[in-house]
């Protein structure tokens, strides 16, 4: 894979670079737009958020080296802070529009602060 080949994308307002084969959540969270302990915490229903931390753990070994993480549950992306098996920061979560056929994805912000 070359660095060169890619596609810039406007995600909420920030342009970020994907280089070709890498996934929007890798390239999210390479872009430098998340800074670990500068997030205020997303509230979460009660719920959810038992649902949220549930299949973080269960996960937890492909994300377990990384500070900022993000984990697709359902129709959403949740970006979060990782300090350890269920210690972790969630500070946005975004719908994720699959309703176009094409490769572009929507995305909105549950916070939008970008």
């Amino acid at each position: 894979m070359e660095y060169n080949k890619g596609v810039w994308r406007t995600v909420r307002g920030r342009k970020i670079y994907i280089r070709e084969g890498q996934s929007l959540q890798e390239a999210m969270v390479e872009s430098w737009k998340f800074s670990p302990g500068r997030h205020s915490t997303l509230w979460l229903e009660k719920q959810e958020y038992a649902h949220v931390i549930s299949e973080l753990n269960t996960y937890f070994t492909s994300f377990k080296d990384k500070k900022i993480a993000t984990k697709e549950i359902g129709n959403y992306l949740y970006i979060f802070e990782n300090y350890g098996f269920d210690d972790y920061n969630i500070f946005d979560k975004i719908l994720i529009d699959f309703a176009n056929d094409n490769e572009d994805v929507s995305v909105y912000s549950q916070k939008g602060e970008w």
